[in-house]
This record gives structure tokens, sequence and C-alpha cells, in this order.
């Protein structure tokens, strides 16, 4: 990986850390009595920075619940990200071993890995030789595999490794850094696992949603294990092979299969043995089960949250977990009732069967269903995490207007509110009641820094707040003084005394208007490189010391060169989305299709910006190019930033063909906005600008112009995304070929009765067919959501079935025309209506005279296609 370097050095007692390339910035003499420095560099949610300080470094950046950075490392935006598929998968593991959490997601084209950089306080890419391809392609957009990819310490090296569930068992991989760097880093395989494979009927979830790691022996090694229909199956690997074990507890058999049970099963240190025990809730409560002198044992028959006690609601038994509230090194289990947070205390001292006791602790009322936490929005944020260092977990979770924080003092047995300052901005107001954000906060020590604010005796590692918003992810760190959250990005270095001087001289030296030109950052491109320039230049004042003069002409220097970098690309980006935002006006799908806008103007559709930036986002990964992936990238968190401002903002669209279009043009409006913001923000945060400006400084990320080979390819694929997202936006209501006088339905999923049928599945062909209907009532839906009756159903014409599901020839993968290219459709997406497809199945057929109708089941096995993907 390519870290930044830190870079520190004192001078008359000023300590100051810059990233490399810099040098620090240098301080006044040891006898200036300090002059005032200037900073700029305070984070803000629009973007716009600015704020000095006075010979000192700025304090930490709240975070209150109006922040929304405009910029965001990792920028996993809402086009690529916004699938459960995607940010689902959104989790840490410590894959170097360094003690600190690494961030790791399955994208489209597999798993990215990110490192937190400590000195910018910025999330920076993991560069290796090779890719974990768990990508669509290889169909990792199955929830059978992608909802188990976890990371777990299995050869006990220190270091995590990432694994998943695949059609033959169980893959793993871990990342190998030579000589213990970052640098050169590549992605090693372990042997395959070949229990929970598919031919052992491990492909449905109630076996393959209780697949997870814990270290059940205390060998310092991690074992696999999950929940098979007649036991649990317990998998360790010691270096070199795999050896499996298993129990037959928790089967079919005892009424495990369903999921207010089995979902509840995990692994957690109870008894603080060293050993994780395995426990689940059964009807009865709670069960435990630990290694008892190698023999797997029953610790507790029966606990808390009883089926009696309403815990097979959803609402209750999905938020059971643990948490380590007292400090004492081992869990106790969490859970959230009617009336509060319960929390109980199990004790083992003989490890008997059946021996474990349970001890309830004062409930935490805050978290009632009076206080409104019934909705999934708030209590499935609820998790146990050490925020303040003071070892022991709070419970954080997220509320409608800010994130909570509660602590429990075991001397005292009682609860205290540890946040006094709302935030951060994860907010019903700025969207996070959206599964696709509210799903990916948690806690987790990303920065190995130790509490700042007041650290409780226990100076333990202190958990760090990372959540997905529209344009990627945010991370904020506790501050247990103020209680509250804070920006954990770098301040720009102060400069006092000579410093200062040198600064204020070197600014108005490059540009006359200004002695501070760190408040100019947001310049072009050429006039930062002119400045850049011009800094040699500037004639370096008698009396000044040389060691002060060039250590403050490099920084700024560097500072110069990151800002260019980033105004270079904010530019880049402009040209992109001008070219994108032209799309509608010389696309023809519209009217290849038949669709009259004369007609349209009487028929309602439905649009979704999402679904034409995932269509980007997959467009850019069928590139193969870093660079080309990269800018589209930065394109979908702009237009996913910009969808999500303002009140009226809004990434979805109901209305006329024609009022689309104005739609089309305020979304790419408000992209150009949120770029321009991003520029801002990340030009007047240091951490951000550092981090931006040495990852293209060092070729990590490369700027992407109009005039590079690749950018026709971008075009001409975002051309053919285009296409085809007008298609899944107007057939379901095409006009063609209804008369003037019949009611459009559009096209409909039914039976295929020809020699040319897209998707086979179950023993069923499937086609599409156009409906038309002379009245309402003969196109009624059942409950079930397949169209009863068509009095009319003419079959779509071969040759736009062919141009739908056929693959691109090699003149359309390098000049795009919409009436005669082929979009390469999946057959299963459009007929399971998946990824932006509408999904309507008819039972009708044409012969029903006689024959009669399909039987249910040509729909409701499309509906089990359905249910194995994700959602948007």
């Amino acid at each position: 990986m390519h870290r930044i370097a830190v870079s520190t050095v004192v001078i008359a007692g000023l300590l100051v850390s810059a990233a490399a390339p810099a040098t620090a910035a240098p301080g006044g003499s040891s006898d200036d009595p300090g002059a005032k420095g200037k900073a700029v560099g305070q984070q803000s949610g629009t973007g716009t920075g600015g704020g000095n300080a006075l010979g000192a470094t700025p304090a930490p950046t709240v975070a209150t619940p109006d922040t929304e950075p405009a910029y965001a490392l990792p920028s996993w935006g809402d086009g690529q990200w916004g699938s459960s598929e995607n940010y689902e998968t959104i989790q840490t593991g410590d894959l170097d071993g360094d003690g600190d959490a690494e961030l790791i997601g399955r994208s489209v084209r597999g798993i990215e890995a990110w490192d937190f950089d400590q000195t910018a306080g910025q999330w920076t890419p993991i560069v290796t030789s090779n890719e974990i391809e768990w990508s669509d392609d290889a169909g990792w957009n199955q929830k059978e595999y992608y909802e188990t990819i976890g990371t777990a310490d299995l050869d006990g090296d220190g270091r995590d490794e990432i694994y998943s569930r695949n059609y033959e068992g169980v893959t793993a991989v871990r990342l190998v850094p030579p000589a213990n760097s970052l640098e050169d880093a590549s992605w090693q395989d372990l042997p395959q696992l070949h229990e929970y494979a598919t031919s052992s009927g491990w492909d449905v979830p109630q076996y393959y949603a209780t697949l997870q790691a814990a270290d059940l022996d205390g060998d310092g090694r991690d074992e696999l294990f999950g929940r098979a229909a007649a036991a649990v199956i317990v998998s360790s690997f010691d270096g070199t092979g795999w050896s499996v074990t298993s129990f037959p507890e928790f089967t079919d058999a005892s009424g495990w299969g369903g999921p207010a049970y089995y979902s509840t099963i995990q692994a957690a240190d109870l008894d603080g043995d060293g050993e994780a025990e395995i426990f689940g809730r059964s009807g009865a409560g709670i069960q435990v089960w630990g290694l008892e002198g190698g023999t797997w044992t029953e610790l507790a028959a029966s606990g808390p949250f009883t089926d009696s006690g309403h815990w097979n609601q959803e609402e209750f038994y999905s938020t059971i977990q643990t948490a380590d509230l007292d400090g004492d090194g081992d869990h106790e289990i969490i859970g959230r009732g009617t009336s509060g947070l319960h929390a109980y205390e199990f004790a083992d001292a003989t490890g008997r069967k059946n021996a474990g006791t349970w001890t309830e602790l004062p409930e935490l009322t805050a978290f009632s269903n009076g206080n409104g936490w019934a909705g999934a929005n708030r209590y499935a944020t609820i998790q146990g995490a050490d925020i303040d260092g003071d070892g022991r977990d709070e419970i954080i979770a997220r509320d409608n207007l800010t994130m909570v924080a509660w602590g429990f003092t075991a001397s005292s047995k009682r609860w205290a509110n540890e946040q006094h300052v709302d935030g951060p901005g994860f907010t019903d107001t700025l969207g996070w009641d959206l599964p696709r954000y509210y799903e990916t906060i948690q806690a987790v020590d990303v920065d190995g820094v130790t509490a700042n604010g007041q650290p409780g005796s226990a100076n333990a590692a202190r958990a760090d707040l990372i959540g997905r918003g529209p344009n990627g992810i945010q991370t904020y760190r506790f501050d247990a003084r103020a209680g509250s959250w804070t920006s954990p990005s770098a301040a720009f270095p102060t400069f006092t005394g000579a410093a200062l001087t040198a600064y204020e001289i070197i600014s108005h030296g490059i540009d006359v208007t200004t002695d501070d030109i760190r408040s100019k950052y947001d310049a072009s491109a050429s006039d930062l490189d002119n400045w850049i320039k011009a800094v040699p230049k500037v004639t370096q004042p008698d009396g000044m010391p040389d060691a002060t003069w060039n250590q403050v002409q490099t920084q700024i220097v560097s500072e110069l060169t990151w800002a260019k970098a980033a105004a270079t690309a904010s530019s880049n980006l402009t040209v992109l989305i001008d070219t994108v935002t032209l799309l509608k006006d010389s696309d023809t799908t519209a009217q290849h299709l038949e669709y009259e806008t004369t007609q349209s103007n009487a028929s309602s559709i439905l649009a979704n910006l999402l679904v034409m930036l995932a269509g980007f986002a997959d467009a850019a990964s069928n590139l193969g190019e870093p660079g080309l992936q990269f800018a589209l990238g930065a394109l979908d968190a702009a237009a996913s930033f910009g969808a999500s401002q303002g009140q009226n903002a809004n990434s979805a669209f109901e209305g006329t063909y024609l009022e689309l279009e104005g739609a089309i043009g305020a979304w790419w409006g408000t992209a150009e906005t949120a770029n321009e913001q991003a520029k801002a923000q990340i030009v007047a945060d240091y951490g951000l600008l550092s981090t931006v400006g040495t990852l293209y400084g060092n070729g990590t990320w490369t700027q992407f112009t109009s005039g590079d080979p690749g950018w026709a390819s971008v075009v001409n694929a975002n051309e053919r995304a285009y296409s085809t997202w007008i298609w899944q936006t107007l057939t379901p209501t095409l006009p063609h070929p209804c008369g003037v006088l019949e009611i459009c339905t559009g096209w409909v999923i039914a039976e295929c009765e020809s020699d040319y049928c897209p998707y086979s599945h179950d023993g069923n062909d499937y086609s599409l067919w156009v409906t038309s209907c002379e009245s309402a009532q003969q196109c009624d839906y059942a409950d079930e959501g397949f169209v009863l009756e068509i009095t009319v159903a003419p079959k779509v014409p071969e040759s736009l079935l062919k141009q739908l599901f056929e693959d691109p020839t090699p003149g359309c993968v390098s000049g795009w025309d919409a009436t005669t290219c082929n979009l390469g459709a999946e057959p299963y997406e459009v007929m399971a209506g998946l990824d932006g497809w509408p999904y309507q199945c008819s039972l009708w057929r044409s012969t029903f005279w006689t024959d009669g109708w399909n039987h249910e089941s040509f729909c409701t096995n499309l509906e089990d296609v359905r249910a194995r993907y994700g959602t948007r």
C-alpha cells in the first residue's frame, strides 16, 4: 500500500506533524513570544472551510447533526454501494496485525480494502499486486455468498483473514505484506474448505446465515462454525489444512429453523475463561454451549429472552448481542425489549452441565418503545463499543436526531448518558433512516489513537464511529470530556513567530491580494500552478533563518501541489458530468422503442437516479481500467451527494417522460454543485488535502481527462448504460403497440411461446409480452403481485428481445447506436426484476381458453430468484 509517511519536527518547543513530502511547519525561535498563527481547515457540512488559530493546533472539529461532508473517503457513492449486496459487506478487520482495524467492502468487481492513516486522519486504499475477485460476475451478488463475508484470524498469526462461503464451501484469503509493511502487499489464498458447500445444503439462509468465526478453544486461532440441519459444524485451520468437528445441537428437529432462533446464534466469551461460548435464543430463552475439557457441554439450557416474553418478534430478537459493560473481560448479553435495553451477566464457575447462572443488570429504559425505538432504522443500530477508552463498552445507537451513548458503572449499578452534544449528522433529515446508510453504522478502533478528552483508568483502545453516507464513508472520534463526536482529520500545521512571518511574505509574494494563501486554495489549477512556480522566486528577507524559510517554502509548495491535484480532478469531473448531461439530448432509445412524446404526456413513469448510477458503475467495472473506474466512482459520489441535498432533493422521480428530461438536468446540476463543494472541502481540510494530493502524487490515483485514450470508452460505456436505463424506465408503461382507446400497462413477464426464449428456470420458459387492456379491470393484479387477466397481449418483437439480451458486437463497444446495438442484459435480472428492471409477472397464456392459466409457481419461482439477490 502507498502510505502517507509521517514527518514530525520540534522547533522552539512546538510539535507539528505533516504528511510527506512536506516538512513540518516550523515555529518561532525560543525567544519569540508567539505571534498569531493562521490555519484553515475547519470542516463544515457544505465543504467550505476557514478559521484562525493563535499559535496552537485547532481543536478537533465537532460533528453536529448538520454535518454532512461534501467529500468522504472512501468515496463509496449510492450508485455502486446503494445495494444491499454491497453496503451489507462493509466491515472491518485487522488485516495487517498492527492492532487497528482496516476497512473492507465488496463492490461489483470484488473486495476493496482501505487502511486508516493516523497522521492524516483519513482512509487510504490498500494497493495490492492482485485482487480478491468476489465479483458480481463470479456470483458474489447472491445473498448466500456476500452475506457470509467476514474477517477472523484463522491461522493465529495476529492478522485477520477475509473469508466467504462459495459454491464449494468456504474460501479465505490473507494479506501478505512483505517485511511487515503494506507496501506492495498481495492476497494469498488459504486452502479451500469443502464444508458448508452448496451440495451439502448450505445455500439456504437458515444455514449460511449462521456461518461465523470465534476462538472457541482458546488457542489463539478463530474457528469457523455454522448451524447445519442436524449439528453445528466447527472447522479449524492449523496453518496448512482444515480439520472439522461437530456437535448435534441447534438442530432443525429442535426448532432452530426459524429466523427468530437461528439468526441469534453467535459466540463470545461469556464466563471469562478465554474461550468463546456458542449461544442462541430458543423458545425457552438463551442456550449456552462451551468446550469444557475438549467436550461440548450445555452450560445453560434456558435463560432470558423467551418466546413468552415476546422475544420472537424481530424488533427484539434482532438486537440480541454481547458487550463488556463492566470491563471485567467477559461479555454480557444484551437485547432491546418493549420497555428498554436488558442486560444479563453469565457465570459458570464449575463448567458442569446446566450449572450456568444469569444475573440481570438494571434496565436501560432510554431504548424503550415509548421512547421511539420500535423502528428498525433505530433499533438495528444498537451496539456495544468502548468509545471513550475506559475499558468498558458503552451502548451506542442512532436516534432520529443524533447518535446516543450510554455507559454502565458496575459499582453503582447505574446507567449514565455520556454524549452531551448532538451529532454527528446520521439523522433522519439527512437520509440516515434509509437501510443503505444506517445498516453500515459501526464502532471499531481504526486509528489506534489513545482516548482524547478524559480517558478512563484502563486507558484501553478506543472505538471510532464509521458509517456510509450518500458519497462515502464518514469517520468520527468520541471526545470523552466534551461528550461529542469529532472529526479525526488532521488540522493544518500552525505557523508561529519567524515561520508565520515567512508564510505571510511568501503568500503576498505569490499573490499580492493576500498574506494568507491557504485561504485561496480553492483557486483554479492554472492559478495554483503559477503560485507553485512563484514560491521559489519570493525574496527571503534579511535576518530570516534559512532553515525556517526553506521549511515554510517546502510546506506551502506541497500544499499548493496537493490543491492543484484536487482542482485538476474537479475540473476533469466537471467535463465528465457535462458529457453525461448531454446523453439525454443525443440518446434515441425512447424513439426506438416507439415511446411517442405525445402519448407519454398521459403516462406516468417512475425513474431513479441511483439505478442509472449503478449502470454507470457496472459499465466502469467492465472497462477493466482502474483510472476509468475511479472517474466513474467520483461521478457516482458527486451525483449521489447532490441528489441527497436540499429540501426537494430526491433520487426518485415520478411524472411524464417530458418532465423526466427536466429531472435529469436537475440531477446533473446538483452533481456539478456537489463537485464544487467537494473541492472546497478538500482544500479546506488538511487531512483530506494531504491524502488526496498524495494519492495523486504517488500514482495510486491517476488524473483522467477528455484527452486520454480511455475517455471515448467511458463515454461509450455510459451511453450503453444510459440506454439500458431508458429501457428500464419506459418499458413498464410502453405505449407501442397500443391503440388510442386502449389502456396500456407496459411489458410483463409471461410464458415463452416461440423459438427464442430468453430465460428458463425450474421447467418454465419466460419471455416478455406487451399488455394492452380495454379497461383497468382487465389488467387486475393478484395480491402476490402478478397480472391476473390480460385481454390483449402481443409478443414483444423478437428483434427487440435479441437486442435486449444478446451481447454487443465489437463495433458497438467502440461506438454506441441505440437503434442497432445490443444491450447484453442478463435474462435473470430482467425476468426477476433485479438491478432496476421492473417486475410484473403474468399467469396469462395465449391458449388459456383451452389449457387454462399457468400455475402460480410460474411467478413464484421468479420470486425465489429475486430473494437470492440484494435490494436497492
